[in-house]
């Protein structure tokens, strides 16, 4: 898959609960999160890109097929101006798997949100969900 190049921004955060272990939180992050530069504190693990490259391991999971209707319906329900964002399953990040999902309630530990901001944000949504080529 060939990555376009977009001027962008990723940022992704997780808050992390008190029974958890901070490492494994950010090795979840950083594990479906590559190219990134993660901060982490006590209660919340940030991690931020200005390289597409980032989100390979998301896209490659919308364009297998897997919900890829419900990336494409949460991506473009929740843009808004230059950006847009979705919600990832933890446990399944925890496992090295990518999951969306719909609501903040479906990762019982909390899910982590991913923001992108573009000023082409509809290139980068195409990309993510179709593959096509910038």
């Amino acid at each position: 898959m060939k990555t376009p190049v977009l001027d962008c921004r990723v940022r992704m955060s997780a808050r992390i609960n008190p029974s958890e272990d901070p490492q494994k939180v950010r090795q979840a992050v950083s594990g479906i999160f590559p190219y990134s530069t993660t901060q982490l504190d006590t209660s919340c693990i940030n991690a931020e890109s200005v390289n597409l490259q980032s989100l390979e391991q998301i896209c490659k999971t919308i364009q297998a097929g897997q919900s890829q209707g419900t990336y494409k319906r949460c991506l473009l329900g929740n843009t808004q101006d230059n950006s847009t964002w979705f919600y990832l399953n933890r446990q399944a990040a925890l496992a090295g798997k990518v999951a969306i999902c719909e609501s903040a309630s479906e990762s019982p530990l909390g899910p982590i949100t991913v923001t992108i901001t573009s000023r082409d944000i509809g290139r980068v949504t195409a990309w993510m969900v179709s593959g096509m080529d910038g």
